[in-house]
C-alpha cells in the first residue's frame, strides 16, 4: 500500500465549505473538528458519530470558533438531548463493535432538525458503489456528485467508514512546504469522517484522474481517496460484506427542507 503520491497542481478543481470548518482551542493545540478522544469512557471508545453530528450541527448554526471546554459541554448535552450514545447488545455490539449511531445517524439528525425548528433534513443512504459505478471516471462516480453538490450548498457530509475484517482505509496529510505531496499518516476502519471539501486532480506518477476528499476526524484536517474508500467498501465479500457493509458503510447528507 502506498505511503504518498503526488498531484499535478495546476490539474486541482476543488469544492469546499463556504466557510472555514469548526476550530475549537487556540494557538498550537488547536483542532480542525472535534476529538474523542478528549472525552474519556464511552464517547472516547465510540463517539466519532456524535462527534461529527454535533460538529456538524455547530457549523450549521454558524458556531464555528470554541474554547475547549464551550465545545466539551456542548457535546455532553447533545448526547443527552438527541443521541444517547450506547453500545448495541448482540452480535453487532460485541463483535463488530457498532453503536447506536451506525445506520441511524439520519434518522438521529432529523430529530435535532426537528426538535430546533430548522428547516432542514437528513438521511444516511449506504455508500453507493456499484460495478458500472467503479468503471466511471472517479468525478463521475454516484459518491463523487453526491457530496460535490452537498459541499457546494454548504453543507458538510459525513462518512461512515464501515467495518472490515480485512482493510483500512488509508488517511493522508498534505505536506506544507509542498502541497502537491500528500503522507499518509493514519488508516481507519469503522469510523465517522466528515467530509468538509472535495478535490479533483491528476496523480503525477499515473496520470489518472484523482478525487481527495478533505475530513475532519480526530480534531485533524486529513484527506482520503474516492478509489481507496470504494476499495474498503468492496473488501470483504459474501455475507458479512452485504449485511454489515450496508449498515456501517454510508453517507449522511443534508438538505433543506420542502
Amino acid at each position: 500500500m502506498r505511503e504518498n503520491f503526488r498531484i499535478l497542481p495546476e490539474s486541482v478543481r476543488e469544492t469546499s465549505l463556504r466557510s472555514d470548518y469548526l476550530r475549537i482551542g487556540r494557538g498550537r493545540g488547536e483542532l480542525y473538528g472535534g476529538n474523542q478522544s478528549a472525552f474519556g469512557g464511552l464517547i472516547e471508545n465510540t463517539g466519532c458519530g456524535l462527534i461529527a453530528m454535533g460538529d456538524i450541527s455547530l457549523y450549521l448554526s454558524g458556531k464555528t470558533k470554541l474554547t475547549t471546554d464551550e465545545y466539551q459541554k456542548y457535546i455532553r448535552d447533545f448526547n443527552a438531548r438527541f443521541v444517547r450514545l450506547r453500545m448495541l447488545g448482540g452480535l453487532l455490539g460485541k463483535l463488530f463493535g457498532m453503536c447506536s449511531i451506525d445506520g441511524r445517524s439520519g434518522i438521529l439528525l432529523r430529530g435535532y432538525f426537528r426538535k430546533n425548528r430548522t428547516p432542514l433534513s437528513a438521511r444516511a443512504v449506504p455508500l453507493p458503489v456499484s460495478r458500472r459505478d467503479m468503471k466511471k471516471p472517479a468525478c463521475e462516480r454516484k459518491c463523487f456528485r453526491l457530496i460535490e453538490r452537498s459541499l457546494s450548498a454548504d453543507k458538510p457530509v459525513i462518512i461512515g467508514v464501515g467495518v472490515s475484517k480485512s482493510h483500512k482505509l488509508p488517511m493522508y496529510v498534505r505536506n506544507a512546504d509542498d502541497t502537491a505531496l500528500f503522507e499518509r499518516k493514519n488508516a481507519t476502519s469503522n469510523h465517522y469522517v466528515t467530509v468538509t471539501g472535495a478535490l479533483v486532480c491528476t496523480n503525477a506518477e499515473t496520470q489518472e484522474q484523482t478525487v481527495l476528499f478533505r475530513i475532519s476526524s480526530w480534531g485533524k484536517m486529513y484527506y482520503i481517496d474516492l478509489d481507496e474508500l470504494y476499495e474498503h467498501v468492496t473488501a470483504d465479500k459474501g455475507l458479512y460484506g452485504f449485511a454489515v457493509g450496508r449498515i456501517s458503510n454510508n453517507l449522511t447528507l443534508i438538505k433543506d427542507k420542502k
